[in-house]
């Protein structure tokens, strides 16, 4: 790739917003800010971050704060900044938005969306293995799109008697609750549309096997996971805004060029891996 040249200007500037912290390292917040050290690293760019970022009038501030200033390019994890981009774009035409999971672009606010679909209908396979009974468990958060169509023909593809229950993480005050209630259905398996260490290690105590949608692989995992590579996902970012292919269209990123991983199969049999392998195969 060929790069424009901002000698004259300094470095290339990227600010990033996060719903959650850094210093929570088992977060999207740390996987975020992970990669955007990546970038600085890199390619020398100058960054800056926002974590903690829960509402649109704050993500309109802090857009609004990096437009003023000029910078040139700024990421957004979650469809909650999606709108407050399209706003402050109208401000600051110089400034390209992008915002991964938005649901809309348009002019300098570009949408880079993980292929959910074909995540969901990979989890729901998988765990359809899993489950030793006609149930899967799926939690999610508050806000969290919910691709249950997705999760439901996937886990039917293996057993079409399964049926799905939804389980909705308010605060960590109610994973005994939902531990509980899955510990309760016998060998049964969940789908976590989040990442927690507390609530993974209460499921591996009671002896629920699940799966975890989205962060990253990590090291000691003895589940399967369907990670995202924020590394890979932020330098095609990066890549685009400067070969001039941010144009407020929406991109998908799936499972070719490892945006989207499946990090492990723990507690699949062999003739199971290849079959979920194949399937990989097929969405790239």
């Amino acid at each position: 790739c060929s790069y424009f040249n901002k000698e004259d200007e300094g470095p290339i500037k990227v600010g990033l917003l996060l719903t959650s912290s850094p210093d929570n390292s088992y977060s999207e917040g740390a996987y975020g800010y992970s990669a955007l050290k990546y970038l600085e690293s890199k390619y020398g760019v100058e960054i800056a971050y926002n974590e903690n970022v829960t509402n649109k009038d704050n993500a309109s501030y802090f857009l609004s704060s990096y437009g003023k200033i000029g910078f040139d390019l700024v990421i957004g994890i979650g469809s909650l900044f999606n709108e407050p981009m399209l706003n402050a774009s109208e401000s600051y035409t110089d400034t390209q938005f992008v915002c991964i999971n938005g649901d809309k672009s348009e002019k300098n606010v570009t949408t880079y969306q993980l292929a959910e679909d074909d995540v969901s209908l990979l989890a729901g396979y998988i765990a359809g293995f899993l489950t030793k009974v006609d149930s899967i468990g799926y939690v999610v958060k508050d806000n969290t799109l919910y691709y249950s169509d997705s999760l439901a023909k996937g886990a039917k593809s293996v057993n079409n008697s399964i049926i799905l229950d939804k389980y909705l993480v308010k605060n960590s005050g109610n994973y005994i609750d939902i531990v509980n209630s899955l510990s309760s259905k016998g060998d049964t398996a969940a789908v976590l549309f989040l990442t927690s260490k507390d609530l993974e290690n209460s499921l591996t105590g009671a002896g629920v096997k699940f799966l975890v949608v989205g962060g990253k692989a990590e090291p000691d995992a003895k589940f399967p996971v369907i990670a995202y590579n924020y590394n890979n996902i932020f330098e095609r970012i990066f890549i685009d805004f400067n070969t001039g292919n941010l144009k407020g269209k929406t991109v998908e990123l799936g499972f070719k060029e490892g945006y989207i991983q499946v990090a492990s199969l723990e507690g699949l049999s062999s003739d199971v891996k290849i079959k979920v392998e194949s399937l990989v195969k097929s969405f790239e």
